[in-house]
C-alpha cells in the first residue's frame, strides 16, 4: 500500500503533481498513446500521476481490477448509472431505504431519460426475483449498509440473483469502508464509495471512488471524462 507504482519515484510520500497538461517527448509517443500502445497522462481531467497512485490503492483495498476517483460521491454514483444504464432502455432496481440523494436521483432524473425504475424493500428478495423475471433489468443498486439506518442486503445472494438474470449489481459501501466490507469480493460488478466519508476520514476532503473490472472502469471513466468529474491533485 505504501507503493508509488504510477510515478518513477523513490519518495515515501506520495508526490503531488499538480500540472494540468503532459507533455510527450516525441511524436511517435503521442501517436502510441492515441493508439493504446503507451500509457500516459494527458490532461488532468483525463487522469494524474497523483491520482493513479491513490486510485491503485483503493483498487489494492477492494481487491478491484480499477477505480476511478471522482469529485464527490455523488459524481461516483451519478457517473457509474449513466454509464451503465442505457436511456430509453435500461432498468434500474432499488431499495425504499438507501442514499437519499442517490435514490432522489434515480426516480427524479433517470425516469425522465425513458429508464424503467423499480423501488423494492430492501430484503425482499421474493420481490426481487419477481422483477428479475420480467427478463429486462440492467443494474440493481443499494447502500450496504444504508444511509443512514446501517441496515444490510445479503449482498452474495443478490448478485446470484441478479447475475442469473444478466443484471449488475452495484453497492455503495461508503459505511463499511474497504475495511469492514469488500463487495467485489461476494459478487457485486461495482462498488462506490464517497471518500468524503471513512476513506479521507477527517472532513475534509469531498471526493468518491468507483471500484470494478477493467471492463466496467473503463465505460465509466470515459463517460466521468465528460461530466468533468476530476478531483484535484493536492486533494
Amino acid at each position: 500500500m505504501g507503493k508509488n507504482g504510477a510515478m518513477d519515484t523513490d519518495s515515501i510520500a506520495t508526490p503531488i503533481v499538480s500540472g494540468t497538461t503532459h507533455w510527450f517527448k516525441s511524436s511517435h509517443d503521442l501517436i502510441a498513446f492515441k493508439e493504446g500502445r503507451r500509457h500516459s497522462f494527458e490532461y488532468g481531467r483525463y487522469g494524474n500521476p497523483t491520482v493513479k497512485v491513490l486510485e491503485d490503492k483503493i483498487s489494492a483495498l477492494e481487491r478491484a481490477e480499477s477505480t476511478l476517483v471522482t469529485s464527490s460521491g455523488m459524481n461516483a454514483i451519478v457517473a457509474t448509472l449513466l454509464a451503465l444504464v442505457p436511456p430509453g432502455a435500461g432498468h434500474v432496481v432499488t431499495t425504499t431505504e438507501c442514499y437519499s440523494e442517490a435514490r432522489a436521483f434515480i426516480g427524479d432524473k433517470l425516469s425522465k431519460m425513458g429508464i424503467k425504475v423499480t423501488f423494492i424493500e430492501l430484503n425482499d428478495m421474493e420481490t426481487l426475483k419477481d422483477v428479475l423475471d420480467q427478463g429486462d433489468v440492467t443494474l440493481f443498486y443499494t447502500d450496504c449498509p444504508t444511509n443512514p439506518h446501517l441496515k444490510c442486503i445479503d449482498i452474495k445472494l443478490v448478485a446470484e440473483l441478479c447475475h442469473h438474470k444478466g443484471a449488475l449489481v452495484c453497492i455503495d459501501s461508503t459505511l463499511a469502508s474497504p475495511m469492514n466490507q469488500k463487495p467485489l469480493t461476494i459478487g457485486a460488478d461495482i462498488v462506490v464509495h464517497s471518500a468524503t466519508k471513512y476513506i479521507a476520514g477527517h472532513h475534509d476532503v469531498i471526493a468518491g471512488c468507483i471500484s470494478g473490472s477493467d471492463a466496467l472502469i473503463s465505460r465509466i471513466r470515459a463517460w466521468n471524462h465528460d461530466l468533468g468529474g476530476a478531483i484535484s491533485p493536492p486533494t
